[in-house]
């Protein structure tokens, strides 16, 4: 009994304090928004907040919309992904990629969300595909008062009604 209870302890301490390492795969089980998921690695949930990108919040102007539009591609679909750290509330970072595509590359050329990266290895490559995005009027680029969400989350209620107003 003893054994069992070390061994049981050794495993729990795994599972729930080392990050996996390199790539792995997975499958989404939920769409929290359009930037952060549910997605399950080898029996394990692990909530992850996708790297590169930042999407609307849900009750920003089109928020629910991008988060449903990723949703219908992604759900329960098979992903690969790549763990880096974790953020100030716990979710796991990581790059995610479906069926090879960066996940990432595709919220913002389908105007689902912003380029997050303001320097790095992708920024200019992310940063084209917002301007195509932003040009064609696709996703929440169609909206003229849409406000990026870092901006939105530190407006105070009578701010987001006068600068970031909604018609959906």
């Amino acid at each position: 009994m003893k054994h069992f209870l070390t061994i049981t302890f050794f495993l729990i301490s795994i599972t729930t304090f080392c990050q996996p390492i390199g790539w792995n795969r997975g499958f989404v089980t939920a769409g929290h928004d359009v930037d952060t998921y549910t997605i399950r690695v080898n029996f394990i949930d692990y909530t992850v907040r996708l790297l590169g990108v930042d999407g609307p919040e849900l009750t920003q102007c089109f928020g629910k919309n991008s988060r449903d539009s990723v949703m219908k591609i992604i759900k329960l679909k098979q992903v690969d992904l790549k763990f880096g750290g974790k953020d100030v509330y716990g979710r796991w970072l990581a790059e995610v990629k479906i069926d090879g595509l960066a996940l990432d590359s595709l919220i913002i050329v389908k105007g689902w969300g912003w380029n997050a990266e303001l320097y790095g290895k992708r920024f200019k490559e992310r940063n084209q595909m917002q301007t195509v995005a932003i040009n064609n009027l696709l996703g929440l680029w169609f909206y003229q008062a849409n406000c990026s969400p870092w901006l939105f989350r530190v407006f105070s209620k009578n701010e987001k009604i006068a600068l970031c107003p909604c018609e959906q």
